[in-house]
């Protein structure tokens, strides 16, 4: 096979048939944005922990206003209060209810959450002019992430929003596919790198900036030299180079010239 006359797609299979992932690492959660997952990932916790509230509102036994409406309110005797984080676990009793803020534990006994929109706090009782059925306003434990289900499968990139699942799943550590080491090697008498006097007859060697941007754009890690036309000094520096690298790309050579 002459490779002076593979295509892309041709170039592309025989590149897939020679490669294979890099071994694993475990990295900060904080630091994995767009790593790829190198084994699946469970969940450590139910998210949230408990039954929580979705509103500030009151905890409520949905029979005891089944028939609030604004002409006819009814009035609960106001029991507690409960706010995220706290521990106290208030039980709720026919008759009364107790103020609750968005994420609380829902008391024991309680099936509903009256928005506080729908309630009119008077002294040491309130009035619910609305009827809850049983669930509103209620997130059941484990709504969001449920302890020991598959929140990120191998091979799979993680972005923002997997993060955020994988902290609310417990873990501060993922497994990832450690990041390649790209050798980018131009080739040419005629080229210099960027930043270097430009003599006439020279020019930058801009390709192999083009594919270094490309490889930082996906967090490679890269080293940028450029070589001349000669074997022995090509053959020397790949041969020195791939002691670090874990892929070579070579940009230079002019069809079929030496």
């Amino acid at each position: 096979m002459s490779f002076l006359s593979l295509g892309l797609g041709k170039a592309l299979a025989l590149t897939l048939e020679h490669i294979k992932p890099l071994p694993a690492e475990n990295i900060n959660l904080a630091e994995s944005t767009d790593r790829i997952a190198a084994s699946d990932l469970y969940a450590l916790v139910n998210a949230p922990s408990i039954d929580s509230s979705l509103k500030d509102g009151y905890a409520v036994l949905s029979q005891d206003i089944s028939d609030a409406t604004p002409e006819c309110p009814v009035s609960l005797r106001l029991a507690g209060h409960l706010a995220a984080g706290g521990e106290k676990d208030l039980e709720l009793r026919p008759g009364t209810t107790i103020r609750i803020l968005t994420g609380a534990r829902i008391p024991a006994s309680a099936d509903a959450v009256v928005s506080e929109e729908f309630v009119k706090p008077e002294g040491n009782d309130v009035l619910v002019m609305n009827f809850a059925e049983p669930g509103r306003n209620i997130q059941p434990r484990g709504r969001d992430v449920e302890f020991r289900t598959c929140i990120l499968k191998q091979g799979q990139q993680i972005s923002p929003g997997i993060i955020g699942l994988i902290a609310a799943a417990g873990h501060s550590m993922v497994p990832v596919f450690k990041t390649p080491r790209v050798a980018i090697i131009g080739t040419g008498d005629e080229i210099v790198l960027p930043g270097e006097p430009l003599t006439e007859g020279k020019l930058y060697a801009s390709n192999i900036m083009t594919i270094n941007a490309w490889c930082k754009r996906y967090k490679m890690k890269t080293l940028i030299t450029v070589v001349n036309d000669d074997f022995d000094t090509i053959s020397n520096t790949l041969k020195t180079i791939s002691a670090d690298a874990d892929a070579i790309i070579t940009s230079g050579g002019a069809w079929t010239g030496e």
